[in-house]
């Protein structure tokens, strides 16, 4: 039993990784997430969600077998499922091209209804996530996870059709989790190489 307390310890935190690949990918997808870029996107985006997933899997896997059980589920819902199904839908338009198909006129109405339920579950998620963050780690981590889950509703509601301006406000929503997570994942591997806070990441609430 202590053997194995030993090798858990062992591992390294992927943390920094974690935050700066998921920051680089949610700041690839920008022209996606606000609407200003259509769905052939995805096949520009798939060097960068294929090559990223794999190693954000690991990520994952060292979190929750570190104990990091929010970090796990965050970059588990962001980086694995949220990239993963954008992976797919590139290479799905991808296909469409090469077969030389033209998509149903109904494609992207009917994707974004099908999208928009699972974004709101990734808005309660976050929403929790957010305050778990805040309680244990940085209040500017949650505000920007509450950002972010913002962001999905507001997506979420532009593919409902209730009003498409929602979405090109709720893309700006995740442009800024990705700009924090790029922070945050500089900050983290600064801080961890020099042993100390070196760049702020913020205090949990309660703390001063």
């Amino acid at each position: 039993m202590e053997h194995r307390q030993d090798t858990v310890k062992s591992w390294a935190d992927p943390s920094a990784l974690g935050n700066i690949c998921i920051g680089l990918l949610l700041l690839a997808q920008w022209g996606f997430f606000t609407g200003i870029t259509g769905p052939a996107t995805g096949i520009v985006l798939l060097p960068w969600l294929l090559t990223a997933i794999p190693v954000i899997f690991v990520i994952v896997f060292i979190q929750f077998r570190l104990g990091d059980f929010v970090g796990g589920t965050v970059n588990g819902l962001l980086g694995i499922v949220l990239m993963g199904q954008g992976a797919v839908k590139g290479i799905i338009a991808l296909l469409f091209i090469l077969y030389g198909k033209e998509m149903p006129p109904t494609y992207a109405a009917d994707a974004g209804l099908t999208d928009a339920l699972p974004m709101l579950c990734a808005f309660v998620v976050l929403l929790v996530a957010g305050f778990l963050s805040g309680m244990g780690q940085s209040k500017i981590q949650a505000i920007c996870v509450w950002i972010a889950a913002v962001g999905f509703l507001l997506i979420a509601l532009a593919n409902l059709g209730i009003n498409p301006i929602l979405g090109l406000v709720g893309g700006c929503c995740m442009l800024v989790i990705g700009l924090w997570l790029f922070y945050a994942g500089i900050a983290l591997l600064f801080n961890g190489a020099a042993g100390k806070s070196l760049l702020p990441l913020g205090k949990p609430f309660g703390k001063r």
